[in-house]
This record gives structure tokens, C-alpha cells and sequence, in this order.
């Protein structure tokens, strides 16, 4: 088969204000849709993407119920607009940056210090609703950590 990836990424208009929820997402995804069918010539019965990953960011931490409940369906109506049997597989991927949790490493002789950029944490602490990990991707700035 062959594989073809669309990445699309959408931003507030300059100017104006972001919002808690992507406005007129129906029509986005739709359009995004229509139009890699259009550069892949496929049809419904031939390449159509059976599965679509959906990447948000700018989620609060306790927020993330609410805006998929409220997006969730604006893609699957999307996806209904362009073929009435089109029901792919979905995968919502929430990116939360501003979580409460800290995470610390026993440095020795009592200390703490920050994890090393790269550190995944993937057991413990997490949602038992959620397939969900924390990601250190980068280095603390001085003072943040408990060797301040």
C-alpha cells in the first residue's frame, strides 16, 4: 500500500484572540479531506485514510474532557460529509504543557535535582482514563528545581 501523511496546522488569525474551542473544525477537516483525496486520486472505495490522528494543543489540564466531547464530533461529521459510510479510526493527541506534576531525580547525599531532558515517564501517577505520559523535552531553567 502506499502511506501518504497530511500535516496541517492551524493557528488564530492575526489579531484576534484564541478560543477554548477550534471554530468551523467541521469544515477544516472536511476541506483537508477533500483536498488529499483530490492530490492522492482516491476515491472512497480505494485510499481514503482509515485512520486520522488528531494533534491539540493548548489544552488545560482539566479541560481535556470537555474539548473532545466538543471536537471529537465535529470530525466524525467531517468525515460523514465526505462519504455517509466514512467512519475511520481517530486518535485524539493532547499535548497539556502547564501540568502541577514535578519530577526529580535522587542525586545522592540526599539531594534532588531535575530529570535529564529526554526523561519519559510512562507508570505511576497517571490517568486511568487516558493512554497519557509526561515528557521532560528540555532542560529546566536554573532555580525551577529543588537545587535552587
Amino acid at each position: 500500500g502506499q502511506y501518504i501523511t497530511k500535516f496541517v496546522a492551524i493557528y488564530p488569525e492575526k489579531g484576534k484572540s484564541s478560543v477554548e474551542y477550534i471554530q468551523g473544525l467541521r469544515e477544516i477537516v472536511k476541506g483537508i479531506l477533500l483536498e488529499f483525496m483530490e492530490r492522492s486520486k482516491a476515491s472512497f472505495e480505494d485510499e481514503i485514510p482509515r485512520r486520522i490522528v488528531y494533534y491539540r494543543d493548548g489544552v488545560a489540564e482539566g479541560r481535556l474532557e470537555k474539548i473532545v466531547a466538543e471536537e471529537l464530533p465535529q470530525i466524525k461529521k467531517a468525515c460523514t460529509d465526505v462519504h455517509p459510510a466514512y467512519k475511520p479510526k481517530i486518535s485524539v493527541v493532547a499535548c497539556i504543557k502547564r501540568h502541577r506534576q514535578r519530577f526529580l531525580k535522587n542525586a545522592g547525599n540526599c539531594k534532588l535535582s531535575n530529570m535529564a531532558p529526554g526523561t519519559v515517564v510512562d507508570y505511576g501517577m497517571l490517568s486511568p482514563h487516558y493512554l497519557d505520559f509526561y515528557l521532560n523535552s528540555h532542560q529546566p531553567n536554573l532555580g525551577v528545581g529543588p537545587e535552587q
